[in-house]
Protein backbone atom coordinates (compact mmCIF):
# COMPACT_ATOMS: atom_id res chain seq x y z
CA UNK A 1 0.00 0.00 0.00
CA UNK A 2 1.39 3.40 -1.00
CA UNK A 3 1.60 6.27 1.48
CA UNK A 4 1.11 9.99 0.96
CA UNK A 5 4.52 11.49 0.19
CA UNK A 6 3.72 14.93 -1.20
CA UNK A 7 0.99 17.29 -2.33
CA UNK A 8 1.36 19.51 -5.40
CA UNK A 9 -0.84 22.57 -5.72
CA UNK A 10 -1.81 24.45 -8.83
CA UNK A 11 -1.55 28.16 -8.04
CA UNK A 12 -4.18 30.11 -9.99
CA UNK A 13 -7.62 28.96 -8.93
CA UNK A 14 -6.34 26.79 -6.08
CA UNK A 15 -4.10 28.97 -3.90
CA UNK A 16 -5.48 32.29 -5.14
CA UNK A 17 -8.68 33.19 -6.94
CA UNK A 18 -6.93 34.81 -9.88
CA UNK A 19 -8.74 33.22 -12.81
CA UNK A 20 -11.24 36.11 -12.86
CA UNK A 21 -8.29 38.53 -13.16
CA UNK A 22 -6.85 36.46 -16.03
CA UNK A 23 -10.26 36.55 -17.70
CA UNK A 24 -10.49 40.32 -17.34
CA UNK A 25 -6.93 40.92 -18.61
CA UNK A 26 -7.20 38.50 -21.53
CA UNK A 27 -10.60 39.67 -22.73
CA UNK A 28 -9.57 43.34 -22.46
CA UNK A 29 -6.34 42.62 -24.34
CA UNK A 30 -8.25 40.81 -27.08
CA UNK A 31 -10.68 43.72 -27.36
CA UNK A 32 -7.83 46.26 -27.62
CA UNK A 33 -6.26 44.23 -30.45
CA UNK A 34 -9.50 43.47 -32.26
CA UNK A 35 -9.31 39.73 -31.62
CA UNK A 36 -12.78 38.07 -31.55
CA UNK A 37 -12.16 36.15 -28.33
CA UNK A 38 -15.15 35.25 -26.13
CA UNK A 39 -15.40 34.44 -22.43
CA UNK A 40 -16.52 30.92 -23.36
CA UNK A 41 -13.39 30.41 -25.48
CA UNK A 42 -11.21 31.82 -22.70
CA UNK A 43 -12.55 29.34 -20.13
CA UNK A 44 -11.30 26.48 -22.33
CA UNK A 45 -7.73 27.73 -21.86
CA UNK A 46 -7.74 27.81 -18.05
CA UNK A 47 -4.57 26.08 -16.87
CA UNK A 48 -2.74 26.50 -20.18
CA UNK A 49 0.22 28.83 -20.64
CA UNK A 50 -0.73 32.14 -22.25
CA UNK A 51 1.78 31.75 -25.10
CA UNK A 52 0.08 28.56 -26.27
CA UNK A 53 -3.34 30.14 -25.90
CA UNK A 54 -2.53 33.24 -27.96
CA UNK A 55 -0.82 31.20 -30.67
CA UNK A 56 -3.91 29.02 -31.03
CA UNK A 57 -6.35 31.94 -30.88
CA UNK A 58 -4.47 33.94 -33.51
CA UNK A 59 -4.21 30.90 -35.79
CA UNK A 60 -7.91 30.14 -35.37
CA UNK A 61 -8.92 33.65 -36.42
CA UNK A 62 -6.20 34.00 -39.07
CA UNK A 63 -4.72 37.10 -37.46
CA UNK A 64 -1.17 38.25 -38.22
CA UNK A 65 -0.22 39.44 -34.73
CA UNK A 66 2.79 38.61 -32.59
CA UNK A 67 1.84 36.03 -29.93
CA UNK A 68 5.13 36.66 -28.08
CA UNK A 69 4.34 40.36 -27.77
CA UNK A 70 0.77 39.74 -26.60
CA UNK A 71 1.96 37.18 -24.05
CA UNK A 72 4.57 39.60 -22.68
CA UNK A 73 1.95 42.33 -22.33
CA UNK A 74 -0.35 39.97 -20.45
CA UNK A 75 2.45 38.78 -18.17
CA UNK A 76 3.39 42.39 -17.38
CA UNK A 77 -0.21 43.23 -16.47
CA UNK A 78 -0.55 40.11 -14.36
CA UNK A 79 2.70 40.91 -12.54
CA UNK A 80 1.19 44.21 -11.40
CA UNK A 81 -1.73 42.25 -9.97
CA UNK A 82 0.41 39.52 -8.42
CA UNK A 83 2.97 41.90 -6.89
CA UNK A 84 0.80 44.88 -5.95
CA UNK A 85 -2.87 44.04 -6.45
CA UNK A 86 -5.36 42.83 -3.88
CA UNK A 87 -4.83 39.06 -3.90
CA UNK A 88 -7.90 36.95 -3.25
CA UNK A 89 -6.23 34.15 -1.32
CA UNK A 90 -8.09 30.85 -0.99
CA UNK A 91 -7.61 30.63 2.77
CA UNK A 92 -8.23 26.87 3.27
CA UNK A 93 -5.58 26.09 0.64
CA UNK A 94 -2.99 28.33 2.28
CA UNK A 95 -3.83 26.82 5.66
CA UNK A 96 -3.47 23.31 4.21
CA UNK A 97 0.04 24.04 2.91
CA UNK A 98 1.08 25.14 6.41
CA UNK A 99 -0.52 22.08 8.03
CA UNK A 100 1.17 19.69 5.62
CA UNK A 101 4.52 21.38 6.22
CA UNK A 102 4.05 21.05 9.98
CA UNK A 103 3.24 17.35 9.52
CA UNK A 104 6.39 16.72 7.48
CA UNK A 105 4.59 16.19 4.17
CA UNK A 106 6.35 17.83 1.24
CA UNK A 107 4.50 20.43 -0.81
CA UNK A 108 5.13 21.78 -4.28
CA UNK A 109 3.51 24.14 -6.77
CA UNK A 110 3.05 23.41 -10.48
CA UNK A 111 1.79 26.50 -12.25
CA UNK A 112 1.31 27.86 -15.75
CA UNK A 113 2.29 31.31 -14.45
CA UNK A 114 5.83 32.55 -15.03
CA UNK A 115 8.36 32.28 -12.21
CA UNK A 116 8.54 35.96 -11.27
CA UNK A 117 4.75 36.07 -10.86
CA UNK A 118 4.61 32.81 -8.90
CA UNK A 119 7.41 33.98 -6.60
CA UNK A 120 5.54 37.22 -5.89
CA UNK A 121 2.32 35.38 -5.00
CA UNK A 122 3.88 32.71 -2.81
CA UNK A 123 5.86 35.28 -0.83
CA UNK A 124 2.78 37.43 -0.31
CA UNK A 125 0.84 34.38 0.88
CA UNK A 126 3.65 33.59 3.34
CA UNK A 127 4.15 30.02 2.11
CA UNK A 128 7.25 30.32 -0.09
CA UNK A 129 9.49 28.85 2.63
CA UNK A 130 7.10 25.94 3.17
CA UNK A 131 7.41 24.64 -0.38
CA UNK A 132 10.03 22.12 -1.50
CA UNK A 133 9.51 22.68 -5.23
CA UNK A 134 8.15 25.28 -7.64
CA UNK A 135 7.78 24.41 -11.32
CA UNK A 136 6.46 26.83 -13.93
CA UNK A 137 5.49 26.11 -17.52
CA UNK A 138 8.55 27.96 -18.81
CA UNK A 139 10.74 25.32 -17.13
CA UNK A 140 9.39 22.40 -19.19
CA UNK A 141 9.05 21.60 -22.87
CA UNK A 142 5.29 21.06 -22.91
CA UNK A 143 2.74 22.87 -20.76
CA UNK A 144 -0.47 21.47 -19.29
CA UNK A 145 -2.33 19.26 -20.30
CA UNK A 146 0.96 17.44 -21.05
CA UNK A 147 2.41 15.69 -17.96
CA UNK A 148 5.80 17.49 -18.10
CA UNK A 149 5.20 20.06 -15.37
CA UNK A 150 4.02 17.46 -12.84
CA UNK A 151 6.72 14.97 -13.77
CA UNK A 152 9.37 17.65 -13.11
CA UNK A 153 7.75 18.74 -9.85
CA UNK A 154 7.69 15.13 -8.61
CA UNK A 155 11.37 14.74 -9.55
CA UNK A 156 12.30 18.02 -7.84
CA UNK A 157 10.48 16.89 -4.70
CA UNK A 158 12.43 13.61 -4.74
CA UNK A 159 9.31 11.48 -4.34
CA UNK A 160 7.36 8.91 -6.35
CA UNK A 161 4.48 10.05 -8.56
CA UNK A 162 2.34 7.25 -7.11
CA UNK A 163 2.67 8.80 -3.65
CA UNK A 164 1.60 12.29 -4.69
CA UNK A 165 -1.70 14.13 -4.85
CA UNK A 166 -2.24 17.10 -7.15
CA UNK A 167 -4.92 19.70 -6.49
CA UNK A 168 -6.26 21.34 -9.64
CA UNK A 169 -9.16 23.55 -10.70
CA UNK A 170 -9.04 22.98 -14.46
CA UNK A 171 -9.61 20.20 -16.97
CA UNK A 172 -6.14 20.76 -18.43
CA UNK A 173 -4.49 20.60 -15.01
CA UNK A 174 -6.30 17.42 -13.97
CA UNK A 175 -5.30 15.68 -17.22
CA UNK A 176 -1.70 16.83 -16.79
CA UNK A 177 -1.39 15.48 -13.23
CA UNK A 178 -3.22 12.25 -13.98
CA UNK A 179 -1.02 11.63 -17.04
CA UNK A 180 2.05 12.01 -14.81
CA UNK A 181 0.79 9.25 -12.52
CA UNK A 182 -0.50 11.34 -9.59
CA UNK A 183 -3.77 11.06 -7.74
CA UNK A 184 -5.85 14.17 -8.36
CA UNK A 185 -8.31 16.28 -6.41
CA UNK A 186 -10.38 18.55 -8.62
CA UNK A 187 -11.55 21.79 -7.01
CA UNK A 188 -14.74 23.02 -8.68
CA UNK A 189 -13.89 26.69 -8.30
CA UNK A 190 -16.82 28.69 -9.72
CA UNK A 191 -14.50 31.48 -10.89
CA UNK A 192 -12.61 29.03 -13.12
CA UNK A 193 -15.60 28.51 -15.39
CA UNK A 194 -17.43 25.29 -16.12
CA UNK A 195 -14.48 22.91 -16.01
CA UNK A 196 -14.65 19.19 -16.77
CA UNK A 197 -12.91 17.66 -13.74
CA UNK A 198 -13.81 14.06 -14.61
CA UNK A 199 -10.11 13.06 -14.75
CA UNK A 200 -9.84 13.73 -10.99
CA UNK A 201 -10.12 10.96 -8.40
CA UNK A 202 -12.04 13.22 -6.03
CA UNK A 203 -13.94 16.45 -6.72
CA UNK A 204 -14.67 19.04 -4.01
CA UNK A 205 -16.76 22.19 -4.08
CA UNK A 206 -14.84 23.92 -1.31
CA UNK A 207 -11.15 23.70 -0.46
CA UNK A 208 -12.05 23.34 3.23
CA UNK A 209 -13.10 19.79 2.31
CA UNK A 210 -9.46 18.92 1.54
CA UNK A 211 -7.86 17.81 4.78
CA UNK A 212 -4.79 15.79 5.64
CA UNK A 213 -7.15 12.94 6.52
CA UNK A 214 -8.77 13.05 3.06
CA UNK A 215 -5.37 13.13 1.36
CA UNK A 216 -4.15 10.13 3.33
CA UNK A 217 -7.39 8.24 2.69
CA UNK A 218 -6.74 8.34 -1.05
CA UNK A 219 -3.97 5.79 -0.49
CA UNK A 220 -5.84 3.44 1.84
CA UNK A 221 -7.16 1.21 -0.92
CA UNK A 222 -4.58 -1.28 -2.10
CA UNK A 223 -3.68 -1.11 -5.77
Amino acid sequence: MKLLEAVIFDMDGVLIDSEKEYRRVELNLAKELGIPFTAQEQSGYVGIHQQVMWEEVLAKHGMDLDADEITQTEEDRMFEYYAHGELDAIAPSVKLVKQLFDNGIKCGVATSSIEINADAVLKRLGIDKKLSALVCSCMVENCKPAPDIYSKCVADLGVNAGGCVAIEDSKNGCISAKSAGLKVIGYANPTSGNQDLSAADVVVDDMSEVTTALLRSMFEQRD
